[in-house]
This record gives C-alpha cells, sequence and structure tokens, in this order.
C-alpha cells in the first residue's frame, strides 16, 4: 500500500482518521543525519471525479482514488462510510492479486466481539474483525474476494451488519446502483 492510498482512505472516512495516519516512509539505519521527512497529517482533500448511481469516485491526484458511499441517517451525521480502493501491487495469502479492497467506518458502540459482516442481497454474511475504533466510529480493513465482488456487481443491495450486542444484528444497507460502473472507472 501508498502512503496516498491510506491518506486518502484517512480523507474520506472521517477528518479524524487522517490526523490518526501515520506516515508509511521509514527512517535508514545509517549513523550519517536522516534526511528529514515531512509528513502532512491533513492532506489535500479529495475531489469528486464522478457520479455513477449511488457510489462516487474522489481522487486526491489522477491516480490516486477511491469509490464510497456514505449511509446517512440524517443530512447531519453519516453512520456507515463505505470506501472501495483498487490496490497496485498487493497479494493475498494465496499470492494471488488483491482486486479490490474496502475500508468501512461504522459508529462507536458497535460490540466488537462480534465483528463486521458483509453480505449482498440474501446471501450469507462474510465477516472481518475490527481493526481499530477511533473517535468517529470503528474502522474494518480488509480484501475484497472476487466473489463478493461478483456478488456486488450483481447484486442490489449490500448490508453492512454490526452487532448492538451478543445476538443483536443490526443491517445498514448500501445501495450498489452504480457499483458496477463505478468499479470499472478508475
Amino acid at each position: 500500500m501508498t502512503r496516498s492510498f491510506a491518506a486518502l482512505c484517512a480523507v474520506l472516512s472521517t477528518p479524524a482518521l487522517a490526523q490518526q495516519t501515520l506516515p508509511l516512509e521509514t527512517q535508514p539505519l545509517s549513523t550519517e543525519a536522516a534526511p528529514e521527512v515531512v509528513y502532512d497529517p491533513q492532506p489535500s482533500a479529495p475531489t469528486l471525479r464522478a457520479t455513477y448511481g449511488d457510489w462516487e469516485i474522489r481522487c486526491i491526484t489522477e491516480t490516486d482514488c477511491v469509490m464510497t458511499q456514505l449511509h446517512r441517517r440524517s443530512e447531519q451525521s453519516a453512520d456507515a462510510v463505505f470506501t472501495i480502493v483498487k490496490p497496485q501491487g498487493l497479494a493475498g495469502e494465496n499470492g494471488e492479486p488483491i482486486e479490490a479492497f474496502a475500508e468501512i467506518v461504522v459508529p462507536l458502540g458497535v460490540y466488537l466481539p462480534g465483528g463486521l459482516g458483509l453480505k449482498v442481497d440474501e446471501a450469507p454474511a462474510k465477516a472481518a474483525p475490527y481493526e481499530r475504533c477511533i473517535d468517529e466510529g470503528c474502522v474494518v480493513r480488509a480484501p475484497i474476494s472476487a466473489k463478493m465482488l461478483g456478488d456486488m456487481k450483481a447484486g442490489s443491495t449490500a448490508y453492512i451488519v454490526v452487532f448492538g450486542g451478543p445476538e443483536r444484528p443490526v443491517q445498514i444497507p448500501i445501495s450498489l446502483a452504480g457499483f458496477t460502473a463505478a468499479f470499472e472507472s478508475f
């Protein structure tokens, strides 16, 4: 992953994520003075490049883009942010290239041991553990399998499944209108 990928996801998810993102550069192991690394915790704001159905393509540069959708309970607050990135040169445990990577941010107060589930239409949910929680919500970052990606392209609604407590699932609907066109556009 590149620093721009992390910065872009951070900016799109929440303002605080941009402040939490750490630089990916490392200092050389040397007795000589290392060059100063300047890191801007507030990268430039992404601009809206295109809208496809309910999905937006936002970019920091011509090549650093993501597709994203906010699920809103009200105009004032989003209760889920779903961002998809196409990583370059990233492979899974099996060595196969990862075609898509998701970052999902949900509200604080979720039952963490339940993890986060993602399902399309009536298919069973696939689970992923939370990576961390920050002031604005809890974050899951995970690759999207080829099967899940195919289901999302063919489906009408994805559901983010969170738990309010043991055995208390809550489904947050994410429209898949425009998903395929958005995914193929960047």
